[in-house]
Protein backbone atom coordinates (compact mmCIF):
# COMPACT_ATOMS: atom_id res chain seq x y z
CA UNK A 1 0.00 0.00 0.00
CA UNK A 2 2.54 2.55 0.92
CA UNK A 3 4.28 1.86 -2.48
CA UNK A 4 1.25 2.53 -4.14
CA UNK A 5 0.91 5.99 -2.13
CA UNK A 6 3.85 6.91 -3.36
CA UNK A 7 3.38 6.23 -7.32
CA UNK A 8 0.57 8.54 -6.89
CA UNK A 9 2.06 10.74 -5.50
CA UNK A 10 5.08 11.38 -8.01
CA UNK A 11 2.03 10.90 -10.69
CA UNK A 12 0.20 13.96 -9.08
CA UNK A 13 3.87 15.75 -8.85
CA UNK A 14 4.39 15.31 -12.24
CA UNK A 15 1.64 16.07 -13.78
CA UNK A 16 1.60 19.76 -11.77
CA UNK A 17 5.29 20.30 -13.06
CA UNK A 18 3.82 19.87 -16.70
CA UNK A 19 1.03 21.84 -16.44
CA UNK A 20 3.12 24.59 -14.93
CA UNK A 21 5.59 24.38 -17.49
CA UNK A 22 3.13 24.25 -19.91
CA UNK A 23 1.63 27.82 -19.30
CA UNK A 24 4.65 29.38 -17.67
CA UNK A 25 6.23 28.86 -21.51
CA UNK A 26 3.48 30.18 -23.33
CA UNK A 27 4.54 33.75 -24.90
CA UNK A 28 2.42 36.77 -25.01
CA UNK A 29 1.13 38.31 -27.96
CA UNK A 30 -0.27 41.89 -28.97
CA UNK A 31 -2.09 42.51 -31.61
CA UNK A 32 -2.03 45.51 -33.63
CA UNK A 33 -4.02 46.34 -37.55
CA UNK A 34 -0.99 46.83 -40.09
CA UNK A 35 -3.62 48.30 -42.60
CA UNK A 36 -3.91 52.25 -43.19
CA UNK A 37 -7.03 52.35 -44.89
CA UNK A 38 -10.18 54.33 -43.80
CA UNK A 39 -13.56 54.16 -44.83
CA UNK A 40 -16.43 56.35 -43.21
CA UNK A 41 -20.21 55.53 -43.89
CA UNK A 42 -23.33 57.41 -42.81
CA UNK A 43 -26.26 56.39 -41.33
CA UNK A 44 -29.81 58.29 -41.53
CA UNK A 45 -33.45 58.37 -41.16
CA UNK A 46 -36.37 58.93 -42.88
CA UNK A 47 -39.65 60.25 -41.09
CA UNK A 48 -42.66 60.48 -43.73
CA UNK A 49 -45.23 62.88 -42.91
CA UNK A 50 -49.01 61.74 -43.69
CA UNK A 51 -50.94 63.14 -46.38
CA UNK A 52 -52.81 66.48 -45.49
CA UNK A 53 -56.31 66.57 -45.92
CA UNK A 54 -57.30 69.43 -47.68
CA UNK A 55 -60.95 69.83 -47.56
CA UNK A 56 -63.74 67.90 -45.32
CA UNK A 57 -63.98 63.98 -46.50
CA UNK A 58 -67.70 63.44 -48.02
CA UNK A 59 -69.53 60.45 -47.68
CA UNK A 60 -72.37 59.51 -49.79
CA UNK A 61 -74.35 56.53 -48.68
CA UNK A 62 -76.72 56.88 -51.45
CA UNK A 63 -79.37 54.93 -49.13
CA UNK A 64 -76.99 52.20 -48.24
CA UNK A 65 -76.63 50.35 -51.97
CA UNK A 66 -73.69 51.69 -53.20
CA UNK A 67 -71.88 54.34 -50.43
CA UNK A 68 -68.72 56.16 -51.48
CA UNK A 69 -66.45 57.96 -49.02
CA UNK A 70 -64.74 60.96 -50.98
CA UNK A 71 -61.41 62.36 -49.09
CA UNK A 72 -59.69 65.27 -50.44
CA UNK A 73 -55.56 65.67 -49.73
CA UNK A 74 -52.09 66.30 -50.57
CA UNK A 75 -48.97 65.54 -50.12
CA UNK A 76 -46.80 67.78 -47.66
CA UNK A 77 -44.86 70.59 -49.92
CA UNK A 78 -41.61 68.67 -48.27
CA UNK A 79 -42.48 65.61 -49.80
CA UNK A 80 -40.56 64.95 -53.22
CA UNK A 81 -40.19 61.66 -54.88
CA UNK A 82 -42.94 59.63 -52.91
CA UNK A 83 -42.75 56.07 -54.57
CA UNK A 84 -45.87 55.01 -54.15
CA UNK A 85 -49.53 55.77 -52.74
CA UNK A 86 -51.10 53.20 -50.62
CA UNK A 87 -55.00 52.84 -49.91
CA UNK A 88 -56.72 50.98 -47.23
CA UNK A 89 -59.45 50.19 -44.89
CA UNK A 90 -60.43 48.81 -41.28
CA UNK A 91 -61.23 45.59 -40.94
CA UNK A 92 -61.69 43.99 -37.35
CA UNK A 93 -60.26 47.04 -36.27
CA UNK A 94 -57.14 46.97 -37.99
CA UNK A 95 -56.23 49.95 -40.85
CA UNK A 96 -55.35 47.43 -43.67
CA UNK A 97 -54.09 47.76 -47.34
CA UNK A 98 -56.55 47.68 -49.75
CA UNK A 99 -55.06 44.83 -52.27
CA UNK A 100 -56.10 42.45 -55.15
CA UNK A 101 -59.44 43.22 -56.49
CA UNK A 102 -60.52 45.32 -53.73
CA UNK A 103 -57.91 48.38 -55.58
CA UNK A 104 -60.56 48.36 -58.26
CA UNK A 105 -63.01 49.92 -56.04
CA UNK A 106 -60.58 52.93 -55.08
CA UNK A 107 -60.36 56.01 -57.87
CA UNK A 108 -57.96 59.06 -57.60
CA UNK A 109 -58.04 62.03 -59.82
CA UNK A 110 -55.90 65.15 -59.77
CA UNK A 111 -52.24 66.38 -58.99
CA UNK A 112 -50.53 67.70 -56.53
CA UNK A 113 -50.86 71.30 -57.67
CA UNK A 114 -54.40 71.02 -57.61
CA UNK A 115 -55.12 67.95 -54.89
CA UNK A 116 -56.16 64.47 -55.14
CA UNK A 117 -59.37 63.02 -55.12
CA UNK A 118 -59.67 58.98 -53.65
CA UNK A 119 -62.96 57.80 -54.11
CA UNK A 120 -63.88 54.72 -52.51
CA UNK A 121 -66.42 52.84 -53.84
CA UNK A 122 -69.25 50.21 -52.45
CA UNK A 123 -67.58 47.38 -53.21
CA UNK A 124 -65.33 48.17 -50.32
CA UNK A 125 -68.03 49.88 -48.44
CA UNK A 126 -71.70 49.34 -47.94
CA UNK A 127 -74.56 47.90 -45.88
CA UNK A 128 -77.76 48.79 -45.68
CA UNK A 129 -77.05 49.09 -41.50
CA UNK A 130 -75.25 52.13 -41.64
CA UNK A 131 -72.34 52.74 -39.30
CA UNK A 132 -68.96 53.79 -39.41
CA UNK A 133 -66.32 53.08 -42.58
CA UNK A 134 -63.06 54.15 -42.24
CA UNK A 135 -60.61 54.65 -45.11
CA UNK A 136 -57.45 55.66 -45.44
CA UNK A 137 -54.52 56.99 -47.34
CA UNK A 138 -50.57 56.91 -47.13
CA UNK A 139 -47.17 57.27 -49.15
CA UNK A 140 -44.34 54.66 -49.50
CA UNK A 141 -40.88 55.22 -50.60
CA UNK A 142 -38.66 52.43 -51.26
CA UNK A 143 -35.30 52.52 -50.62
CA UNK A 144 -32.14 51.53 -52.49
CA UNK A 145 -31.70 48.45 -49.84
CA UNK A 146 -35.31 47.05 -50.90
CA UNK A 147 -36.41 48.49 -47.47
CA UNK A 148 -40.20 50.26 -47.63
CA UNK A 149 -40.96 53.08 -45.19
CA UNK A 150 -44.71 54.28 -44.93
CA UNK A 151 -46.01 57.44 -43.64
CA UNK A 152 -48.65 57.44 -41.22
CA UNK A 153 -52.46 57.33 -42.35
CA UNK A 154 -54.40 60.09 -43.62
CA UNK A 155 -58.24 58.52 -42.40
CA UNK A 156 -61.45 59.68 -43.13
CA UNK A 157 -64.30 58.11 -41.07
CA UNK A 158 -67.64 58.17 -42.51
CA UNK A 159 -70.84 57.13 -40.70
CA UNK A 160 -74.43 57.45 -41.24
CA UNK A 161 -77.61 55.67 -39.71
CA UNK A 162 -79.82 52.96 -41.58
CA UNK A 163 -80.53 53.25 -45.17
CA UNK A 164 -77.82 56.55 -45.00
CA UNK A 165 -79.78 58.88 -42.82
CA UNK A 166 -77.50 61.65 -41.02
CA UNK A 167 -74.62 60.80 -43.10
CA UNK A 168 -71.12 62.31 -42.32
CA UNK A 169 -67.47 62.13 -42.61
CA UNK A 170 -64.64 63.48 -40.76
CA UNK A 171 -61.03 63.39 -41.83
CA UNK A 172 -57.90 63.09 -39.44
CA UNK A 173 -53.88 62.88 -40.02
CA UNK A 174 -53.50 61.27 -36.82
CA UNK A 175 -53.29 57.44 -36.65
CA UNK A 176 -56.23 55.59 -35.49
Amino acid sequence: MKRMRVVTSLITALSVMIVTAALASTPTTEATWADRETGTGLIGAVSLASPLSTVQCEYLPALGLNPTVRVYWKLPDSMVGVGAVQYGYVSDGLLLPVTGALLGSVTTTGTQATGYTTVYGGGLLGGLLGGNIVVGVRTAIVTAGATTWYSPWLTATASAGIAGAGAKCVASDRPT
